[in-house]
């Protein structure tokens, strides 16, 4: 990464003065260094002392900054090779942004003691997921069989994402008029997994403009969520762009620590 100073300046400071000032450590420094997120102002030939001018503690600082936000290494670097270009960033930060409100609705929610539902419009971010085909009659035999998948996906080593729950691509649709009488339907189970180091049997599912029911409630009566969204889209004139995709936010995750009156699902229907 190419260094460009926007002033000049002699004065020059150990790594032992840029520690204090930043609040880091030498091993931190250095593996910025490696990382090629810094460049010290000078290094002496003869016996390798590193020396930082100011431009390098604004920039630790601002590289501190920006980890602190949430962005990556490689996010940084391409912030710095860029010239300092924000889009990216912007992207990054607002998607991360999205999901906190997400989750700040959700746990609003389940602080309720009383079954609940929030209808909303959602914006679906693309996922790389390990994916199989399979049929389903109802939310054990969903779970189950997502279970299974996830199993596979640590055994083969496959890195998963913490960020994005389990889902599936749900193929029914008589809700949408106002029924729920298909017994067995095609279901697509999900498994989102680290983009960075997916492997290649791994599956795009597209991001999507949607719209989007919470439920928090017991599954005891699964027709209440899905018959509720149907309503919604017809009384709106919605047009679907899509199958219903079902995201598992608590129940997949907390086992036994969580009664099923409190577990949260998030139905997501692609819309034009």
């Amino acid at each position: 990464m190419e260094e460009k100073r926007p002033f000049e300046d002699d004065r020059l400071y150990t790594v032992s003065q840029v520690t204090k000032a930043c609040g880091i450590s030498r091993s931190t420094i250095l593996r910025m260094e490696r990382d090629n997120l810094v460049v010290p102002a000078n290094t002496n030939t003869d016996n390798s002392y590193r020396y930082y001018d100011l431009f390098n503690v604004f920039q630790i600082q601002q590289i501190n900054y920006l980890k602190e936000l949430g962005l990556k290494k490689s996010e940084i670097l391409k912030y710095y090779d860029t010239n300092g270009d924000i889009t990216e960033p912007l992207q990054i930060l607002e998607n991360k942004l999205m999901l906190l409100r997400q989750s700040v609705e959700l746990l609003r929610l389940r602080k309720s003691e009383e079954e609940n539902m929030i209808i909303s419009f959602y914006d679906f971010p693309e996922q790389i997921c390990y994916t199989r085909k399979a049929k389903s009659s109802g939310p054990a035999d969903t779970y189950r069989i997502m279970y299974d998948l996830c199993q596979e996906a640590v055994t083969k080593g496959y890195e998963l994402l913490s960020s994005m729950p389990l889902f599936g691509i749900n193929m029914r649709t008589d809700f949408l008029k106002g029924d729920f009488s298909e017994k067995d339907f095609d279901y697509i189970c999900c498994v989102p997994l680290a983009p960075e180091r997916a492997p290649e049997e791994a599956e795009v599912i597209p991001a999507c403009h949607a719209v989007s029911l919470l439920y928090h409630g017991s599954y005891e009566h699964p027709e209440k969520p899905f018959l509720a969204l149907g309503k919604y889209v017809s009384e709106n004139d919605l047009i679907p762009a899509g199958p219903l995709r079902v995201v598992g936010i608590v129940a997949p995750y907390v086992g036994k620590m969580i009664s099923p009156e409190n577990y949260v699902t998030r139905l997501v229907l692609p819309i034009e």
